[in-house]
């Protein structure tokens, strides 16, 4: 199977599934194949492009062979399944059952083997397993409040969404977090805020299947409302309309404060339900209903792109605070006093960086090209110095680790770390006393010579 470009009506691209060379067009509700090229083709960007950083920064690859050995263990995935959930066949859930089987069915998903079960929970949720046992089934689990609250779109909607896990293998990134790396006990810094971002993003890819599947909005947004409050709508007098209302209304008055940075902890998920939206209403999705194709569909691109860029995961150049342009210069100066930049040291500045944003790789690799650190430091040192609300001493602690990295310290970076704390008029005892309690918690005692 390839893709083929062809010109839309509209003007667009369309990336057609291709067979053969013969070009396949199925009714809209009749059984369909093969479509798992098309569902990739509409999968977030941003999302799709963090996953292939994470597998690279956690060495996905190379952890696949312990995944495949665990599966094919007596501590295997399926005995933990059927030892602790129970499974929906022709004579337990049958309707749920056929539901399950009719989504598969209508995204063109035969080919991947799924079985589903039941969990017995008062949480209302739903997971998907990646089975990494060539000659099992994948698995999707409901719990028993989920199936108990949804009715049968609004269940699609879970469906579709659950699929979409299986499909764009999100258990790669999300097993081997949660096996191999504790964030908890070891902060990851940088890759700790892509995880976070990409894991936010790899719902929101999940969503766009899941609302392939249904029939109308109305049955998504229900869906999404109770998976989030426990709540029927009915239950506090509204509709999806009035909800969508108050999630537009929500979106537009934390941008107008410049707070849209609490819509990331927001229980509701505005910008999830907003994005639900923007990808119902667009003509991606028209295009794959009527034509099972794949349609570039720029408005779309353009949309959700402002969506992301509300929840400020990058900074952008016109828009960064003094603070964080003190912190990138400063960081690149001290680390930069005896000799070059590399790989090492710019992971070690997007590490400190990430506390304020949680992808600032391009405009880090934009000042360093383009030689702006220097102006960039006296710029800001000039903005924190005329601001008696900063706490300097915070963010003179907040470089320590820079000269701390890999166990090792040297006196060219250590000066360079004094000479900042003069320049924000930190008194040298203090400096002293901070760095001294900052590299307390990095160094550590080593043999190595």
């Amino acid at each position: 199977m390839f893709f083929q470009k062809n010109e839309d009506k509209k003007g667009g691209k369309m990336l057609t599934l291709v067979k053969n060379t013969v070009q396949e067009c199925f009714a809209a509700g009749s059984k369909h194949e093969g479509f798992e090229d098309v569902l990739e083709a509409l999968r977030i960007k941003e999302e799709r492009e963090y996953y292939d950083f994470l597998m690279d920064a956690l060495n996905v690859d190379a952890l696949k062979p312990l995944f495949y050995k665990r599966d094919n263990s007596n501590k295997s995935l399926s005995r933990y399944v059927k030892g602790n959930f129970l499974k929906l066949s022709d004579s337990f859930g049958p309707r749920i059952l056929k539901t399950c089987n009719d989504v598969i069915d209508f995204l063109g998903l035969d080919s991947i083997l799924v079985d589903f079960y039941l969990e017995i929970s008062s949480v209302l949720n739903a997971h998907a397993c990646y089975n990494y046992k060539s000659d099992e089934p994948h698995y999707i689990t409901f719990t028993s409040a989920l199936i108990d609250s949804l009715d049968t779109d609004e269940l699609r909607f879970v469906i579709g969404h659950e699929l979409a896990h299986i499909l764009y293998m999100h258990n790669h990134i999300t097993f081997a977090a949660s096996t191999l790396f504790d964030i908890d006990s070891a902060p990851w810094g940088f890759v700790e805020g892509i995880y976070c971002t990409w894991d936010f993003l790899s719902q929101l890819s999940a969503d766009r299947v899941g609302l392939l599947a249904v029939k109308d909005f109305d049955a998504a947004v229900k869906a999404s409302f109770k998976l989030n409050t426990g709540l029927n709508m009915k239950k506090v007098n509204t509709t999806p309309v009035h909800y969508i209302k108050m999630v537009d209304d929500l979106i537009k008055e934390l941008n107008k404060s410049n707070d849209m940075a609490a819509l990331k902890f927001h229980p509701v998920d505005p910008i999830r339900t907003k994005a639900l939206e923007v990808f119902y209403n667009s003509e991606a999705r028209r295009c794959f209903i009527e034509k099972r194709q794949f349609m570039e569909d720029k408005k779309l691109i353009k949309d959700t792109e402002e969506l992301i860029e509300s929840l400020k995961f990058k900074p952008k150049e016109e828009n960064m605070d003094p603070e964080f342009q003190f912190l990138l210069s400063s960081g690149y100066l001290i680390m930069t006093g005896d000799e070059g930049w590399d790989e090492s040291k710019n992971s070690c500045l997007l590490d400190i960086l990430s506390y304020n944003y949680k992808d600032p790789r391009e405009i880090v690799k934009n000042a360093v090209n383009n030689n702006k650190i220097n102006p960039m430091f006296e710029d800001s040192l000039s903005k924190i110095k005329g601001d008696n609300k900063t706490d300097t001493t915070y963010l003179l602690s907040r470089l320590v680790p820079l000269v701390g990295r890999n166990g090792k310290i040297n006196d060219i970076e250590i000066k360079a770390l004094f000479d900042i704390a003069d320049k924000l008029q930190i008194p040298e005892d203090k400096a002293m006393d901070i760095i001294f309690e900052g590299l307390k918690n990095i160094l550590k005692p080593s043999a190595a010579r």
